[in-house]
C-alpha cells in the first residue's frame, strides 16, 4: 500500500492524512473540504470550480513507476467532464476523467477511451489495475469492464492530485472516498 485515505480528519481540516504510513499527506486546495458524507463515513467534496487535493511534487510518482500498480477510489459524480485524478510534471503525464459519460485514461499524449459509463449520482467504484507500463485494466463496481493501452511512463518526477487536472484546471463535481493506491 503506497496511500490511503480516509477523510477521517474533521470537516475544518485543511490536509488529509495517508493512512498507509507512508506519509503522502495531501492538501484541500480551493475549497476542496472534508464532509460527513462519504461512501464510509466522512468523504472528500468538490464543487467543481478550482478545488482539489494536491500531494505535492515526487510524493506520489507514479509517472517513474513502471511497475504494477493499482489506483482506486470510489466517486460520485454529479456531471459530465470531471477530472479524478491527475499526476504531472507538466501537461498530459496521467490523468483519469470522464468524457461523455464514458471513462478516458491518458497517459502522456495517448487519450485511450473506455467502454467504462460512468454513474452520476451515485456512489461508483472505479480500480486502474496496470498491469504493465503500457496496459491498463479498468473496473467498475468491483467487476472488470475494459482494457486500455496508454503510452509508456516518462522518467520525470510529478505531482499527484485529487479532483484536478495538473494545472487546477477541469475539476471535479462530487464527492470522492477511500482512495487508495497500491505498487501492485
Amino acid at each position: 500500500l503506497v496511500g490511503s485515505w480516509h477523510f477521517s480528519e474533521a470537516i475544518t481540516a485543511t490536509t488529509t492524512a495517508d493512512a498507509s504510513g507512508n506519509g503522502n499527506n495531501g492538501t484541500l486546495t480551493n475549497g476542496a473540504v472534508i464532509t460527513t458524507t462519504g461512501r464510509f463515513g466522512n468523504g472528500c467534496s468538490f464543487d467543481g470550480t478550482n478545488d482539489y487535493v494536491n500531494f505535492g511534487t515526487g510524493a506520489l510518482n507514479l509517472m517513474k513507476n513502471t511497475n504494477i500498480y493499482t489506483i482506486e477510489g470510489w466517486f460520485y459524480s454529479t456531471e459530465n467532464s470531471n477530472i479524478y485524478f491527475s499526476s504531472s510534471v507538466n501537461a498530459n503525464e496521467l490523468y483519469l476523467y470522464d468524457i461523455a459519460g464514458k471513462l478516458r485514461v491518458n497517459r502522456i499524449t495517448r487519450n485511450k477511451d473506455s467502454n467504462v459509463s460512468v454513474l452520476y449520482n451515485q456512489w461508483q467504484h472505479i480500480a486502474l489495475v496496470f498491469t504493465s507500463a503500457t496496459n491498463v485494466d479498468i473496473y467498475s463496481n468491483g467487476q472488470y469492464t475494459d482494457s486500455v493501452t496508454v503510452a509508456a511512463p516518462s522518467n520525470s518526477a510529478g505531482s499527484f492530485y485529487l479532483g484536478a487536472y495538473y494545472d487546477g484546471t477541469l475539476t471535479f463535481n462530487g464527492l470522492l472516498d477511500e482512495p487508495r493506491i497500491y505498487n501492485r
